[in-house]
């Protein structure tokens, strides 16, 4: 999701709701952004890129959640 996407699930959202929405990327505390860049069209390795992006931001969402990561166990 990027700015624009966000500014359109806002303007959907209660007043009560908004505070609950996040780009996905503001969990990756190393990300230098907080948007997800779309692969299409881009040069050889773009979609793995993003797909690494994507862990690390879900990682660091689960993390902010309190889940447990199953392969710590």
């Amino acid at each position: 999701m990027d700015r624009s996407n966000l500014r359109n699930v806002i303007a959907m959202a209660r007043d009560e709701e908004e505070k609950k929405i996040h780009l996905l990327r503001a969990f990756d505390v190393a990300a230098s952004h907080d948007e997800v860049p779309d692969p299409y069209g881009m040069a050889d390795g773009a979609l793995e890129e993003v797909l690494e992006m994507v862990e690390r931001a879900v990682d660091g969402l689960l993390n902010a959640l309190g889940v447990v990561d199953p392969s710590d166990t």
